[in-house]
């Protein structure tokens, strides 16, 4: 007998509302915590009230914070927060295994799609055995690629322009989209592609869920004390987001992301992940 995986829970219960009500106001006060405002009708909409990705001062602070990371002055580094004590994505480092288990435990290549200057890859790094052969490879935007082939690539970690390039170098065993799909405006367009990369597992981490019938759209505030930026972002439907990902993949498991719960104009969502396999 075989059982499907348990769906994530995304009724957000009034005590849970009333929390994340209380911490919104509390962000918009001090700054100092991630926010969401607005509900939108259309990414464009959205788009066109935040600043976006583009400001080059965002680069500069996660490249200072990489090169950190680099120099052993720090653990790993997050949306260029660096942070002092190892914390281990549990969930991934599941995946990443599985994957490598299917090639014999000997060699594991990951196609990080929005992986930043590695930042994934770094903190996932002390963990893999030694006789594990891994390649890492971030797909991202231009100046992120030719800072990240510039300063930070080595014989395992690589930084490609598009899934097609990485693809050309290995076959991934395994796509990882974290905290990605949210920010890109045609995300439904995109992840047909990542099946015909003929990786057997698809990872999706740090995803706002909702249970509602259809994507919305609000604006993330970064707190100011990471540095000054808006960004457009989608709230995915569950029901649409799955509906799609069946027709390639199967769901293997779902889990909650720490990001945990939030609020955006009075509607709930939480941020979750799961761990797909391809049909074919």
């Amino acid at each position: 007998m075989t059982f499907a995986p348990a769906a994530i829970d995304l009724a957000c219960r009034m005590p849970t509302k009333l929390k994340l009500r209380l911490r919104h106001a509390i962000a918009g006060l001090t700054g100092r915590h991630i926010r969401y405002a607005g509900n939108y009708r259309a990414w464009g909409e959205a788009a066109a009230a935040a600043s976006g990705y583009a400001a080059p001062d965002i680069l500069e602070r996660v490249a200072t914070a990489a090169a950190q990371v680099a120099r052993g002055e720090a653990a790993y580094e997050r949306d260029s927060v660096v942070f002092t004590e190892r914390q281990y994505r549990w969930p991934l480092l599941s995946a990443l295994l599985r994957a490598a288990f299917d090639n014999d435990r000997k060699s594991l290549a990951v196609l990080d799609f929005g992986g930043s200057l590695g930042s994934t890859y770094q903190q996932c790094r002390p963990f893999f055995p030694s006789a594990l052969d891994v390649h890492w490879f971030v797909v991202e935007q231009e100046h992120f690629v030719r800072r990240g082939n510039d300063e930070f690539e080595t014989d395992r970690l690589h930084f490609c322009h598009s899934a097609a390039e990485a693809c050309a170098r290995a076959r991934p065993d395994i796509v990882l989209l974290s905290s990605v799909l949210q920010y890109i405006e045609r995300p439904h367009d995109l992840l047909p592609e990542f099946a015909t990369t003929d990786a057997r597992y698809l990872f999706i981490d740090r995803t706002p869920l909702s249970n509602a019938d259809l994507d919305f759209f609000t604006i993330q505030h970064v707190p100011t004390a990471i540095y000054k930026a808006s960004y457009a972002c989608r709230i995915f439907s569950r029901l649409r987001l799955v509906e799609q990902l069946e027709r390639d993949w199967e769901i293997v498991a779902e889990f909650p992301s720490d990001d945990g719960w939030a609020i955006a104009s009075g509607t709930c969502f939480r941020y979750s992940g799961m761990l797909l396999r391809c049909r074919r």
